[in-house]
């Protein structure tokens, strides 16, 4: 009974383990934002050079004029709002082009203020871009769709 009553309290005690490791492990990501796993290093006021070296080489090449909205072969986009200049370099590990649009699934934003990491991933972009008044992609795309679906012929 002894050695019975040992093997369960066992399995409990390796259950109880991994579940919490699991559970540590999903939060150590924070979302499903793209590249997740590999920008969990990057912490706020990190330096825009130091960004780019951890987000590395991107897979988006571009020529002529594009390389002006392109940092390493990401998409990069600039703003300016009330004296402070905002850099939003869009991480991304599949190819593309810069006339693809900007998906929630494909890309994740980070942001530069002043040549320091403000902040990443979509809902911290979400809520910059309200506050700032940036151009929000995915309100765009939902912005787009009901323009769109107004302008459909009214089924009777």
């Amino acid at each position: 009974f002894d050695h019975q009553h040992m093997n369960r309290s066992i399995v409990r005690v390796f259950v109880r383990t991994l579940a919490a490791a699991a559970v540590i492990s999903l939060a150590a990501c924070g979302s499903s934002d793209v590249g997740a796993a590999k920008l969990k290093v990057l912490k706020t006021n990190t330096s825009r050079d130091s960004v780019l070296a951890v987000m590395g080489t991107g897979p988006l090449v571009g020529t002529g004029v594009d390389t002006l909205r392109m940092a390493h072969g990401f998409r990069r986009q600039a703003f300016m709002v009330a004296g402070a200049q905002y850099e939003v370099l869009w991480y991304r590990d599949t190819p593309g082009t810069l006339d693809d649009p900007i998906l929630k699934e494909r890309e994740t934003p980070l942001v530069i203020e002043d040549n320091k990491l403000k902040g990443l991933g979509w809902s911290f972009y979400d809520k910059l871009a309200q506050e700032k008044n940036l151009p929000n992609p995915s309100l765009s795309k939902q912005r787009l769709d009901s323009i769109v679906q107004s302008q459909q012929p009214k089924k009777p």
